[in-house]
Order: C-alpha cells, then structure tokens, then sequence
C-alpha cells in the first residue's frame, strides 16, 4: 500500500539489537539513529539554535519537537534481563512561546505488547537544560521507553543524555 504517511504507524522495527546497560543517547551521530518516532510531525535532532534552545546539554545535538500536535520518541528495546531496576536520566529543555508551554510524558513498557506507564509528567517551562532520573521497578527481559511531546504552539522540547542504568536496588 501507500507508505507515504507513517504518521499513524505506531511501532516501525528497526534492525537494532536491545542496548546492553548502561547506554547513554546523546543524539550525535545518524539522526535518532535506533529511535523510532511517530504522530502528527515527530522528533528530529537538532544542532542549530532552535528558538530559545541555544545548544544542546551533551555535545552538538539533541533530540527536539516543537509546534502543535502529539510526537512520539520512542527509545529501541532495552535490555534489562540483568537489573532489578533501571534508571532512566535525562536532560529536558520545556520552552515558552507567549504564556504556551509544551508537555513532556516519559512512559515505560516491559513488553511490546503490554500498555504504556506514566512515569513522568511536566509542562513547566525552563530556562535551561534540566535533569530528571526516573526509577523502574520490576524490570525482566526488554523493555523500552517513550518521551512524549503534546505540543501546544509552544516553541518546542529538547531532550538530550538520555541515560540507562542499573538503578537502586530497592527503588
């Protein structure tokens, strides 16, 4: 069939193998690389000045969506066979266009198959890169995780450093 918009499909395969912990994605080399995106425009890497956005936390790029509609980023399999708990890190960047701030969801799954987790929420603005570190419990096999941008004409989300690591033993 047409193949042209890939805007409604929510799960393309990469030929990526599961990443091995810890990784960290800073969004340097091949775009997104292993990341798959998808919704009304999606996630691209950015290494130029994106209105507020200067530069990116970690090197010279950063994942980044902006303007009007649901994006989805969605990270490739993990391997979390070996951990109790994974620590997911992060450097975010909300921007302010006119009192407008965009929302920025991080959900989890443990299996292709099994529903979406909120395990973080924000929509308020920052000024500069900010670190968040989430903790999933009862992690086994692989899993994967989503960053969610529900733009509302703000001028955009950085996201950059994405961290994955054993976490606490007992979160």
């Amino acid at each position: 069939g047409d193949t042209s918009d890939w805007s409604s499909v929510e799960t393309f395969t990469t030929l990526c193998a599961a990443l091995s912990l810890p990784y960290t994605e800073s969004f340097e080399s091949a775009g997104l690389g292993c990341w798959t995106t998808y919704g009304s425009t999606g996630w691209d890497v950015d290494k130029t000045n994106s209105y507020d956005i200067t530069s990116a936390y970690d090197g010279d790029e950063f994942a980044y969506a902006n303007w009007t509609g649901v994006r989805y980023l969605e990270s490739p399999l993990i391997d979390a066979s070996t951990v109790n708990t994974l620590k997911v890190d992060f450097y975010y960047w909300l921007d302010e266009y006119y009192g407008s701030v965009d929302e920025l969801i991080v959900e989890y799954r443990l299996g292709s198959n099994d529903p979406w987790v909120e395990v973080f929420r924000s929509s308020v603005a920052t000024t500069t890169w900010t670190n968040a570190s989430i903790v999933i419990g009862s992690t086994s096999g692989t899993m994967q995780v989503r960053f969610t941008s529900d733009a509302n004409f703000a001028d955009g989300i950085g996201l950059d450093a994405v961290t994955f690591a054993e976490g606490p033993f007992c979160p």
